[in-house]
């Protein structure tokens, strides 16, 4: 992990689990990285299954926030913004 250019973080948007888990990995990886700021991006994914929203998109912008990186939401399903 020292060696990263940078990590992209993916949780579902349906899973507060998902969500929680990321939240913590992401603390992890922010104290290792130390000094050299290695680019961080959020990924909420699943944004077809808007009904079963778990985790808002306010939630992950302000995740982001916190780790100063872009959140994006994306569906795999339908390719929503998987271009990004």
């Amino acid at each position: 992990m020292n060696s990263a250019n940078a990590f992209v973080f993916v949780f579902s948007i349906t899973s507060r689990k998902s969500f929680t888990r990321v939240e913590k990995f992401l603390a992890q990886t922010a104290s290792l990285r130390g000094d050299a700021k290695t680019p961080f991006l959020i990924i909420g994914n699943k944004s077809d299954l808007e009904t079963g929203r778990e985790v808002s998109v306010k939630e992950g912008e302000l995740l982001a926030s916190t780790f100063g990186c872009d959140y994006v939401e994306t569906s795999a399903k339908t390719r929503s913004n998987v271009q990004l």
